[in-house]
């Protein structure tokens, strides 16, 4: 099993763009924060979209771990999953603690995110929080 620091790192970091794959056009606006890009590429097959060239990530995982909170409010307004999970068992909501988006943890958990939830290695959002110093996130 891969080590938790990489699982991260992977699912944060995509292939670069490429001008004809509108999928992977839309993780690059949703990492960016590119909403008006995001709004044209959203539809209801791409809210849930996978990243087959990393972790099987989803929209919502990307904008959630670059903190992308306009973003994430989009996304989850037009269906996106708040309780996806990618290969390691990640959901958006481990994203943005991870990286102490203390803003887009506030909006995932409102839109009914699990705290609880533990991914492949037994971490719940707040462990990702703590172990990472994001005091912010952790009160």
């Amino acid at each position: 099993m891969a080590s938790r620091r990489s699982a991260v790192l992977t699912t944060m970091d995509p292939q670069p763009t490429t001008a004809n794959d509108p999928l992977r056009e839309l993780f690059e606006a949703c990492k960016t924060g590119d909403i008006a890009r995001v709004k044209k590429l959203v539809t209801p097959q791409t809210v849930n979209a996978r990243d087959t060239a990393g972790r099987k990530s989803t929209p919502l995982h990307f904008a959630a771990g670059y903190g992308r909170r306009d973003v994430v409010e989009y996304l989850l307004s037009a269906g996106a999953s708040i309780q996806a999970r990618d290969d390691g068992g990640l959901h958006p909501l481990h994203n943005a603690c991870s990286f102490g988006h203390a803003d887009v943890v506030r909006l995932l958990l409102r839109a009914g995110a699990d705290p609880n939830v533990k991914d492949n290695w037994i971490f719940t959002p707040l462990h990702e929080a703590a172990i990472k110093g994001k005091v912010d996130v952790c009160i």
